[in-house]
């Protein structure tokens, strides 16, 4: 099965636009940034612009780069360290490098999923930032957390659906 790179360059595009982001919006935050916010909306925990901008930065690719690795490391997984249905018949012999091939591009768009989930983040707490006394507009977070939580249920779905007949096989 041959691989399609639309994954992986949407992927590295993504990732590179976050941090241009995060270098482009930095400097819109004040130097004592509210990073958590009550149920509220009110400010209860702050970071140093400089702090804030490592932690995104170092989250926001740490946790993508680590989906990517743990989908890529699948492939040297024993068969039994995998739990998936009719797992006998997608991990025979023949069809073993094709259903890691899509775990792995699955994986890729979890990555980009992810990457665009911190961007957002960045976003709200510009937004929240803006506002003198800072507040967090619940519904700016919401929107993109929901969002997010959608495609993580679509992406298990599509797991499902993919791997739940013996038959289905391309």
């Amino acid at each position: 099965m041959k691989s399609s790179r639309l994954p992986l360059i949407t992927f590295v595009g993504l990732l590179i636009g976050f941090f241009a982001y995060l270098a482009l919006s930095v400097g819109q935050l004040p130097q004592s940034v509210a990073t958590h916010f009550d149920a509220d909306g009110n400010p209860n925990q702050w970071m140093s612009r400089g702090t804030h901008l490592q932690s995104l930065a170092f989250f926001g690719a740490l946790v993508p780069l680590g989906e990517l690795g743990l989908f890529y490391s699948m492939r040297f997984f024993g068969s039994k360290r995998i739990n998936i249905p009719n797992r006998e018949y997608w991990l025979a012999p023949e069809r073993r490098e094709a259903t890691m091939l899509f775990f792995f591009n699955h994986g890729i768009w979890l990555a980009c999923v992810t990457v665009m989930f911190m961007g957002l983040l960045q976003w709200s707490i510009l937004k929240a930032n803006a506002t003198q006394p800072a507040h967090l507009d619940l519904f700016m977070l919401l929107l993109p957390t929901g969002a997010f939580f959608a495609f993580v249920a679509g992406w298990i779905a599509i797991l499902f659906v993919r791997f739940k007949k013996a038959d289905n096989v391309g």
